[in-house]
């Protein structure tokens, strides 16, 4: 600022040129300012990402440390499925091996669970 006030007022040609582009300078100037608005919303919604991978990645370890109990639990679902792949196939073939009459007659397949 100081040098152009050292170079003294505009000559005629330069304020024909300066009031040609000041619109074009305000109009560059908005869409700046615009570009800048939404480069700051990706911005924070980056920062939001990186926020949000973060506490899963503390959430995974925390689940890491607090996982010793997962094989067991893991254990005795495999178990509880294969009871029940075991007594579905005991309910398939009692009618066969009985009869349909015998296990109509105690009240179902399914009466003779425990």
């Amino acid at each position: 600022m100081e040098e152009l006030a050292e170079r003294g007022p505009l000559t005629v040609e330069q304020e024909a040129e300066l009031a040609e582009l000041q619109p074009k300078a305000q109009e560059w100037q908005k869409k700046k300012e615009a570009q800048a608005g939404r480069y700051r919303g990706g911005k924070v919604a980056a920062d939001r990402v990186a926020v949000l991978e973060e506490l899963a990645e503390r959430a995974a370890g925390c689940g890491a440390e607090a996982a010793g109990g997962a094989p067991a639990k893991a254990h005795w679902q495999r178990k509880g499925n294969e009871e029940k792949e075991v007594r579905a196939g005991w309910e398939a073939e009692l009618p066969r091996r009985l009869g349909r009459a015998a296990v109509a007659r105690r009240g179902g397949v399914r009466s003779w669970r425990r």
